[in-house]
């Protein structure tokens, strides 16, 4: 018996088939993940490292070549190639298709621990990153006043708009633009520091020990245990200067300390500038947010947008929050294309029975 006779000998149940498969439909698009870059395992994975202070060449020496050595015997690996740069190392390394990155991420994991001692100690721990999709930014705002400079907004940003930001369902992470970052400056003389026998990394190690507390130990009195800890970290920027970095001997045969002031400027300053953000033609600070993976871009940034008018409250009034870019327009821009031309391809769909069969009704059916 035909498909065609069994519909027409029992409606009901071709009736009930045809809601029931409606339902699902319906149930499974309100589901379904919505991404303007399908998912896709991609074989890269990255090392990256960074050495605030250090040249090119110390990055390349210390920490590229350390790492290279280590992770160049991971199963899989069919090109490997390194940048070093001012203060910062990364190595890229391309899988066949066929490699398992999760399980290749772990072995180089295991490896770069086997020669972390190796490493400068004043270097981050490498980070290990497999290349995924979801790591494009989901959003990109910006925080402007007509009145604060990008030091101030940056503060703000990283006080209050991060952390509101990151804690949306979601949301994976924040990264801001533009500004500069407050630090304590210590400008030196190459000079000055041959002439007492140091140098740049000696005297970083120095402030650093200087820079820490310590437990001492535990005290029991009276049936109670105290920890006693020694505290040693910098409060103020004299603290630093008055850092005791050598010693010599003077005119009378007795040992004098030399203190940081006296060979170098200590200020309370900003780190270099890296980069810079404009915003309608304003100086601002560029937040950008992205999204966990496998979460749906549409619902994360419908989330986001509306959390800004309540994070605004929390900012100074001539403080204000724009969106630069949002994935979800283009994103719904192109499902509404989709749903044109699937309207459209009906209306034809229907035009063209109409023509051929030459009835309404049979065309409604």
């Amino acid at each position: 018996m035909s498909i065609a006779k069994t519909s027409l000998r029992k409606p009901v149940t071709v009736v009930v088939i045809c809601a029931l498969i409606l339902v699902l439909g319906i149930n499974a698009v309100r589901q379904i993940s919505v991404e303007l870059i399908p998912s896709m395992d991609i074989p890269y994975i990255v090392v990256s490292t960074t050495y605030e202070g250090a040249s090119p060449e110390e990055v390349e020496e210390k920490i590229t070549k350390v790492l290279e050595s280590s992770v160049a015997a991971v199963a899989g690996i069919e090109k490997l190639s390194s940048t070093s740069s001012k203060g910062s190392s990364m190595i890229t390394l391309q899988f066949s298709m066929d490699t398992n990155l999760d399980e290749a991420a772990n072995t180089i994991r295991d490896r770069i621990d086997m020669v972390k001692r190796y490493l400068p100690t004043d270097a981050q721990a490498p980070l290990v990153v497999k290349m995924d999709m979801s790591l494009l930014p989901l959003m990109i705002t910006a925080l402007r006043s007509p009145t604060r400079t990008p030091e101030e907004l940056k503060q703000l940003v990283t006080d209050i708009v991060a952390p509101r930001l990151e804690q949306i369902n979601g949301v994976a992470s924040t990264r801001a633009l533009g500004g500069r970052t407050r630090a304590i400056r210590i400008e030196i003389s190459k000079n000055n520091l041959e002439n007492y026998g140091l140098s740049f990394s000696t005297l970083s190690q120095l402030i650093g020990a200087n820079n820490a507390n310590s437990s001492v130990g535990t005290v029991k009195e009276n049936g109670f245990e105290y920890v006693v800890e020694s505290t040693g970290t910098y409060r103020s920027v004299d603290e630093i200067a008055d850092t005791v970095i050598s010693y010599k001997t003077g005119s009378d045969g007795e040992m004098g300390e030399i203190r940081l002031r006296e060979i170098a400027n200590v200020y309370d300053g900003f780190k270099d500038l890296d980069s810079v953000f404009r915003d309608a033609g304003r100086d601002a600070v560029g937040v950008i947010i992205s999204k966990q993976a496998k979460k749906n871009s549409v619902a994360v940034a419908a989330a986001v947008l509306a959390q800004l008018p309540q994070i605004e409250k929390q900012l100074p009034s001539d403080c204000e929050i724009d969106v630069i870019y949002n994935t979800a327009d283009e994103i719904n821009t192109s499902i509404k294309n989709v749903v044109k031309s699937a309207i459209e391809g009906m209306i034809l769909a229907i035009v063209i029975l109409l023509i051929f069969l030459r009835s309404p009704r049979s065309t409604l059916i």
